[in-house]
């Protein structure tokens, strides 16, 4: 199955908002500090 450009430009979007509403209002410092949000971007690909 072949997939379209706009296909990918949907899933990164998607992908994009979910990111947004798992770290809410957080900051980059926080992020990193935080062990569980650290290690959850690295294992959740």
């Amino acid at each position: 199955m072949t997939r379209t450009i706009s296909l990918y430009l949907a899933d990164i979007l998607d992908n994009m908002a979910a990111a947004r509403l798992f770290l809410g209002s957080m900051t980059f410092d926080e992020f990193i500090a935080d062990r569980k949000t650290a290690s959850h971007s690295v294992v959740a690909r």
